[in-house]
C-alpha cells in the first residue's frame, strides 16, 4: 500500500520545491475544491468536512519545508530535485 503514496509525496515535494511549476495535480485540486463547494448543500456533511480539513492540511504543507529552505544546502537540494524530475502519476484508487 505504501507504494501508492509515493507518487503523491513525490509530487507534493516537487510542487513545494517549485511552486510556479504547472502541474496537473494543481488543476485537479482546484476542480476538487469547486466540486466540494457545489456539493456542500446536498452531500454527506461528514465527507464534506473531512475533505475541507484535508485541503486545509495540504495548504499548510509549505511549513514542513521551511527548515529545509532556511539552509543553503536544503535550498540547493530542492532546486536540484525540481530540475531533475517531473510530475508522477498519482493513483486515484
Amino acid at each position: 500500500m505504501a507504494h501508492r503514496y509515493l507518487p503523491y509525496i513525490h509530487n507534493q515535494v516537487l510542487e513545494l520545491a517549485n511552486p510556479e511549476l504547472s502541474m496537473t495535480r494543481k488543476e485537479m485540486r482546484e476542480k476538487f475544491k469547486e466540486e466540494l463547494d457545489k456539493a456542500s448543500g446536498h452531500a454527506n456533511q461528514d465527507e464534506v468536512k473531512r475533505n475541507r480539513e484535508f485541503l486545509a492540511l495540504q495548504d499548510m504543507l509549505p511549513v514542513a519545508l521551511q527548515r529545509t529552505q532556511a539552509e543553503e544546502t536544503g535550498k540547493n537540494a530542492l532546486s536540484r530535485f525540481a530540475a531533475s524530475t517531473e510530475e508522477d502519476v498519482e493513483f486515484s484508487k
